[in-house]
């Protein structure tokens, strides 16, 4: 939970829980992408993933293996060839392999934004009402918000292993993952945005080389192998600041551009008055065009 709010945030907003920031929504993303694309075993659990700096990777598995809620308990039901247990309960030694994400900046992309327009109709109120519940006047109001703005998102990924069999085996599954095609290695993954954006496809491609770092040892038997590289995904800033607003009710048509007189702007606040020079537009018993289509909610 964020302690920080902006000025001017309402309480209501959920611009102040992690899950709803632009930053948790794509590493989730990317964080599935990685345990759907690299499993152990046959595919039969998926390599684990921490969020740290390279050379905390290992320490920051270790803490939330140890933890009351440990995300990786999937783990210890796993064995190698003889049956034995690979993971302990408690481990205090290196286990491979293990996959490491560090976040590494957030880039604006102008191109692909479209954060100064709004999106006046983004959906209804009755979009989170049971059908029982909708009225006709419900769909007087629609929802709001500012348009996506688009962002790059940049994460460094190392894979560390100990066999060197292994480590082709994960760098052949990375090449097979990012489509090879006449431009830039890159595949498409899935952002699960809140409501009402939901799940969309988002293009990741590959923005380094494929690098091996592996540092020389003196026993190559214990050498730890590492590879790295860098990943972008072309992701979005949503807003969550939904305002409600009244839709278009009344039109006044005139032949000049004259200021209105009160009692003539009075008129157009009278919802159930209808005059010349005023095209009734709302959702009422005198919108023919509305009545006439099927399947509407009842009046009251």
């Amino acid at each position: 939970m964020a302690n920080d709010a902006y000025p001017g945030d309402r309480a209501d907003d959920k611009v102040d829980t992690l899950e709803f920031t632009s930053v948790r929504i794509h590493e989730l993303a990317l964080q599935r992408w990685l345990y759907q694309s690299f499993p152990i075993q046959d595919g039969a659990y998926p390599t684990p993933v921490v969020f740290a700096t390279p050379k905390d990777a290992h320490s920051e598995f270790a803490r939330l293996f140890k933890a009351g809620n440990n995300p990786f308990a999937y783990l210890l039901k796993a064995t190698d060839s003889r049956g034995n247990p690979v993971y302990n309960p408690h481990p205090s030694n290196v286990f491979y392999p293990l996959l490491n994400v560090k976040r590494l900046n957030w880039r604006y992309r102008a191109s692909q934004s479209y954060a100064y327009h709004r999106n006046r109709r983004i959906y209804y109120p009755t979009a989170e009402q049971h059908a029982g519940q909708v009225v006709l006047n419900d769909l007087a109001n629609a929802a709001s918000t500012m348009m996506p703005s688009a962002w790059d998102f940049r994460f460094q990924i190392d894979y560390f292993c100990k066999n060197p069999q292994t480590m082709s085996t994960f760098v052949n599954r990375l090449q097979r993952k990012l489509w090879a095609g006449g431009g830039t290695p890159q595949m498409f993954i899935i952002a699960r945005y809140p409501f009402p954006h939901g799940p969309q496809y988002l293009r990741m491609f590959l923005e380094s080389d494929i690098d091996n770092v592996t540092q020389e040892g003196d026993n190559e038997n214990n050498q730890e192998l590492r590879v790295s590289f860098v990943v972008c995904i072309e992701g979005y800033a949503v807003d969550f600041k939904t305002v409600f607003s009244p839709v278009l009710w009344e039109i006044g048509l005139a032949k000049e551009r004259v200021p209105l007189a009160q009692d003539d702007l009075d008129r157009y606040f009278d919802f159930n008055a209808t005059f010349a020079g005023l095209d009734d537009v709302r959702v009422g018993q005198t919108n023919p065009a509305i009545d006439s289509r099927p399947g509407l909610p009842p009046a009251n």
